[in-house]
């Protein structure tokens, strides 16, 4: 793909990406004037007495202020919320790997498959000529999965999980990192940044209203713990229901942003992992080996999701698909795992890739094990014997 095509298609998916954003604002900003139309119509007399306004006309001013101020206040809020993200993601991709629980993985670590890892960075690192990021692991996940994230490729981390390690051949990892470096080559960690952040804003009042409506989930301690902050909260001062009733109330608006928040990472990364896919073939010469590691993704139990609690906001970072999706069609980050191995290796078959990839590693582990000298096998024959 040429520099002009990329800074091409980059405009092009970033107008899409300014577009959508617009569009969930303006349904938030609907959602929460006629959310409170209810509050605003009980309250509104009081507070026209209160301020002593008194013709019809300004009656209707004040009114039209009140609900144009309280309209603007939510987009208002969704910027500072965005901001807020963006100086937070300023120091690059480390701040994302540690975000979501990663840790580093040094030159010359003792685990022989983190030093497969990094042997398998520093080789499509030169094949693709984009510099090495630095190479991060998810310990705690099982599932088969990994990421790229940074600004450019002097601040970007390759980040995969545990999972990963465990189930994929070397081969089969190295499709897997080269599908990410080709996102660090045609710009989308910039642009995935750049969504995080975007993203960050129309979701705040979501994650907000969650807060309100079942603050347990950010009370951390034992059980006790939790139960004297319940009784603290909604019985001794019962403040809690005012923050409940507030939740109630935004867990609407909150409802309309994170549609709109997983309409975006939807249509905004589903087509790029494709091409991601084709750039993986063209660094490795080894179509059979994507389709082989997608394969084994579909084989395997866990798959490619990722428990973590920041999965859903990062999903569109990831190799696969990183949480369950309702509406697979319409919300999706990535194509079907049959789509994509279709895609990469016309005519592969799934079954016997996986037969034979079975039977080589038991090869292996065969030829693995310590072979028995001469003066050995006669001791086991003696040592048979004596005990029949």
């Amino acid at each position: 793909m040429s520099f002009t095509g990329t800074q091409a298609r980059a405009r092009r998916v970033s107008r899409r990406l300014i577009l959508l954003l617009v569009l969930g604002l303006v349904a938030m900003t609907v959602t929460t004037v006629v959310v409170t139309l209810p509050f605003l119509f009980f309250s509104y007399p009081l507070v026209v007495k209160n301020v002593n306004v008194a013709s019809d006309l300004e009656q209707a001013v004040f009114l039209l202020a009140w609900i144009v101020g309280g309209a603007l206040l939510l987009p208002l809020l969704a910027l500072l919320a965005s901001l807020l993200e963006v100086w937070r993601l300023s120091s690059g991709g480390q701040v994302v790997a540690e975000r979501i629980a990663a840790r580093r993985v040094a030159p010359d670590a003792v685990d022989s498959l983190e030093r497969r890892l990094f042997n398998v960075v520093q080789e499509m690192s030169i094949a693709s000529g984009v510099p090495m990021p630095s190479v991060w692991v998810m310990d705690a996940e099982d599932g088969i999965n990994a990421f790229v994230a940074g600004h450019d490729a002097g601040d970007s981390v390759m980040v995969v999980t545990r999972g990963a390690l465990r189930a994929l051949n070397r081969d089969e990892l190295q499709a897997v990192i080269g599908h990410e470096f080709s996102h660090l080559l045609n710009g989308d960690c910039r642009l995935n940044i750049r969504m995080l952040a975007a993203l960050a804003g129309i979701e705040f009042l979501g994650k907000v209203s969650v807060i309100f409506i079942w603050p347990f989930s950010e009370v951390e301690g034992s059980l006790r713990h939790k139960l004297g902050f319940f009784l603290w909260w909604y019985v001794f001062i019962p403040v809690g229901w005012l923050f409940l009733l507030a939740g109630l109330l935004l867990w609407q608006v909150g409802a309309v942003g994170r549609f709109f928040a997983r309409l975006i990472k939807a249509s905004l990364s589903r087509q790029r992992e494709f091409l991601a896919d084709a750039s993986s073939v063209q660094f490795t010469r080894n179509p059979l080996a994507l389709a082989g590691a997608l394969a084994r993704i579909e084989a395997s139990g866990q798959g490619t999701l990722i428990r973590h609690r920041y999965a859903a906001a990062m999903s569109h970072l990831f190799f696969g698909q990183a949480v369950t999706v309702w509406w697979r069609w319409l919300f999706a980050t990535h194509p079907t795992l049959g789509e994509r191995i279709s895609l990469a290796c016309p005519g592969f078959d799934a079954q016997a890739y996986l037969r034979q990839r079975s039977a080589d590693s038991l090869g292996d582990q065969a030829a693995t094990r310590k072979p028995m000298l001469p003066a050995e096998l006669s001791g086991e024959f003696e040592w048979r014997a004596a005990t029949r």
